[in-house]
């Protein structure tokens, strides 16, 4: 999807077509929390790999007709958008035929900066995913069913927070309140600082259901913010080769999807594990992540072009990304 982003996505439109699309994962979460539970107290818990089987093919099926790699092999887009498009992004044949800047990609801050975001995000998105059924039916008592829709009703939220985000951060560029580097430090940090308080919280609260249910919401809903930081940044830096840095920062970022769930499990395998005291620590670790995650990526992130992405002609990323800012303010006015 970062591939195509590179392609498709004009420099100050980046955080709400990123954040949009990828809000997609969490409506996905929603569905599939809600009728897991429905599907396997009915029909059986083998009714829930039939159904997402198949709805994964009908979905390729769509996506086969409707996406294409770039506005120039899409045969239904009109020739305005598409010559918008393409003069928004800028004509990167040269770089997109040179060979792959490797050695750039890990000597740089920016570029390790994304893969420490990717893991401390991701630690808190499946460490949650993939405990909040447990924490509400070990600690809060919910039913299957019940389960399910309080399971799900974090990542609704989510999605919510991630279109907002995006359309809030490309407001802040496109009027020139903020950098496009601050705009993604800033999101970045205030997205998992905010989680990091609501887990913080939530080991305190006990069993007070309602109290838990709205911090447990908050915490993974409030997430959805990051979604302007880390997230869009690989297109920031490199359009290029975005998704190679996102597939670079993504291997981080599945440590924690086997790690995540392991430490949880050793914390609450024995009988003490349905206590809240051990939930508590199970809060309190990833609030730690979050947190010096965020720290990290606030000092070391850029919003600016990686030098291996400056055509030949250009000095410095600093100039070409100056050059575009002007560029896309006067087209966006023309269009």
């Amino acid at each position: 999807m970062h591939t195509m982003m590179g392609k498709w996505a004009p420099p100050l439109e980046r955080s709400r077509m990123v954040s949009f699309t990828y809000a997609g994962s969490q409506i996905g979460t929603v569905a599939s929390l809600l009728l897991s539970g429905v599907l396997a107290e009915h029909l059986g818990w083998e009714s829930v790999f039939y159904f997402f089987g198949a709805s994964s093919i009908l979905w390729y099926i769509f996506w086969l007709c409707f996406a294409f790699d770039s506005p120039n092999n899409h045969p239904r887009i009109t020739e305005d958008e598409r010559l918008y498009i393409i003069h928004a992004i800028g004509a990167r044949s040269e770089v997109e035929e040179a060979p792959l800047p490797w050695r750039g990609f890990f000597t740089s801050l920016p570029v390790w900066a994304l893969c420490v975001a990717n893991f401390g995000h991701n630690w808190g998105f499946y460490t949650l995913l993939t405990n909040i059924p447990t924490y509400l039916s070990k600690i809060l008592h919910f039913s299957l069913e019940t389960n399910g829709f309080f399971s799900a009703l974090p990542y609704l939220v989510s999605a919510i927070i991630m279109i907002v985000s995006g359309f809030a951060a490309d407001s802040l560029r496109e009027r020139r309140i903020l950098s496009t580097t601050s705009v993604r430090r800033v999101f970045q940090f205030v997205g998992q600082l905010l989680p990091s308080v609501c887990l913080v919280m939530l080991g305190y609260i006990g069993c007070n259901l309602y109290v838990a249910v709205t911090l447990l919401t908050l915490a993974v809903g409030l997430d959805g913010i990051t979604a302007a930081g880390y997230q869009v940044n690989h297109v920031d830096i490199s359009p290029s080769h975005a998704g190679i840095l996102l597939g670079i920062s993504n291997t981080f970022g599945t440590i924690p999807g086997m790690v995540g769930p392991y430490v949880v499990g050793q914390l609450t395998k024995d009988p003490l594990g349905e206590t809240i005291p051990q939930w508590r620590l199970v809060f309190f670790i990833s609030a730690a992540i979050y947190m010096v995650t965020a720290i990290f990526f606030g000092v070391f992130a850029s919003g600016e072009l990686a030098a291996w992405e400056t055509p030949r002609g250009k000095t410095t990323a600093d100039d070409r990304a100056e050059e575009d800012d002007e560029r896309l303010l006067t087209d966006h006015d023309l269009y």
